[in-house]
């Protein structure tokens, strides 16, 4: 019988859902569900309550999904939030792991959904359990007593100032002590605090304190030192509670060596994906200009302008990426252009200048199935169109472009008139930008053509020879 649950999508996309919900039946879930695509919609749902997991789109346009994580993990801490996204690469996942994903799924791989939906179900339960066992250890000094000692993770009392009171075995063997060794030491001096601004800079002991009296748990990373002055990566997460009719703290330390070292192997993982694509791209941008002695140098040059574009407009580091990446491989298409026809020192007829035109597509075909962390393919389809709709292969207008082609439209443009071609010499550079700027708002994004200008006349760019 399928097992309902409460699903909670924060998704722009009616069609993703529909995949995900039929991935959720296959999977045995009988789903309800709802979904929000704004903060205050997603707060109002957190509100109801009722919840057993909500399932976050990375990428909305009004609402990013580490804005969302962020009010679920204050909003609601026990939900668990699995991220969705048909593009997000290794750095950006770790990202969301710690902004408070409890997993992150690309859409290619939907078969995984169900797998971790389940064990997402499992792990909130054994959190109630763990609830329920910190609120009877406060009830009842008899379930205190066994359900501290003989708890699987470190447990540790100790009074408002740090300290500790009682320490369980599994703390003692975390702290590579014998039973009874952390007895009237204290808890803030363990460890050396590994969270910036958790607690907040200062003393540890303060904060903790204010956080207590607050009735609200604090949660933070540190690195304890063990007796042989090992060290240990740990989570610490402090609570009220009372030990002997006294307010105190409970820690709950937990050893995190297993996903420091996974999170550092993905970070590896990822430079190294990242090396092997820009290799890949370098050796691609090569390989169109050794076709073509006339335009060597061309792609590298609207890399820069189009870099320097994207930098002036304030686009964040991995929107620069990406331009820069697509840049450098723009014309890979022109792989499949004639040589006869790419060197021809006269203008091309408007059948020769057909065969140009499809350079575009060709070169989305090339890259297409490349995972890039960036829609690399799609701004190299998109350089030629412009945003009155003139321009190929698929004459799109302003906002269906992407901005990242938008930017190398310009750049290339720029570059292109201010460069030597067979059929004429090259122009002078303020040709070029009178181009754009009369073309600015109807053929090219008035915005990137206001951030080129600037880049010459304000920040000093030059093309590099």
């Amino acid at each position: 019988m399928a097992k309902h649950i409460r699903v909670l999508f924060i998704e722009d996309v009616p069609d993703d859902i529909e995949l995900t919900l039929h991935e959720l039946r296959r999977a045995g879930f009988d789903p309800e569900w709802s979904r929000v695509e704004t903060e205050t919609r997603l707060r109002e749902a957190l509100a109801e309550g009722g919840w057993d997991i909500a399932i976050v789109d990375y990428s909305l346009p009004s609402f990013s999904g580490p804005e969302a994580l962020t009010v679920l993990q204050a909003e609601a801490p026990d939900l668990p939030a699995v991220v969705v996204s048909g593009a997000i690469g290794e750095d950006v996942a770790v990202e969301a792991m710690r902004s408070g994903a409890a997993d992150y799924i690309l859409k290619p791989n939907m078969n995984a959904l169900g797998p971790v939906i389940r064990r997402e179900l499992a792990d909130v339960e054994v959190r109630r359990a763990r609830r329920s066992a910190v609120a009877a250890l406060a009830e009842s000094r008899e379930q205190y007593w066994d359900l501290f000692h003989n708890a699987g993770e470190a447990f540790v009392a100790a009074e408002l100032d740090g300290t500790v009171l009682d320490a369980n075995p599994a703390a003692c063997r975390l702290a590579g002590v014998g039973p009874g060794g952390l007895a009237r030491t204290n808890l803030f001096e363990l460890g050396q605090i590994d969270t910036p601004g958790v607690p907040p800079e200062g003393d540890p002991i303060a904060a903790a304190i204010d956080a207590l009296k607050a009735d609200k748990r604090l949660l933070f990373e540190a690195v304890v030192e063990r007796a042989d002055h090992s060290r240990v990566p740990v989570e610490v997460s402090l609570q009220p509670m009372m030990h002997g009719g006294q307010p105190a703290v409970l820690a709950i330390v937990r050893d995190v060596s297993s996903y420091k070292s996974m999170q550092a192997n993905l970070l590896e993982n990822a430079d190294r994906l990242r090396t092997m694509v820009d290799s890949t791209v370098e050796a691609m941008g090569a390989v169109v200009e050794s076709r073509d002695r006339y335009t060597a140098g061309h792609q590298r040059r609207v890399t820069e302008l189009a870099v320097a574009i994207a930098t002036s407009m304030g686009l964040d580091q991995s929107q620069i990426d990406g331009v820069r990446l697509a840049g450098e491989i723009h014309d890979v298409g022109k792989i499949g252009i004639p040589n006869e026809i790419l060197s021809k020192p006269a203008r091309l007829t408007e059948t020769e200048f057909g065969f140009v035109k499809m350079h575009p597509q060709t070169g989305y075909d090339v890259l297409k199935s490349i995972p890039f962390d960036h829609p690399v393919a799609d701004t190299v389809l998109q350089h030629h169109e412009r945003v009155d709709g003139s321009g190929y292969p698929n004459g799109l207008t302003s906002s269906n472009i992407l901005i990242e082609a938008r930017i190398l439209a310009v750049a290339d443009v720029v570059e292109a008139m201010a460069s030597h071609r067979p059929w004429r010499p090259a122009l002078e550079l303020q040709t070029a930008l009178d181009e754009i700027r009369g073309g600015s708002g109807e053929l090219y994004d008035a915005d990137v053509v206001h951030a080129c200008l600037s880049a010459f006349a304000e920040q000093g760019f030059a093309f590099t020879p």
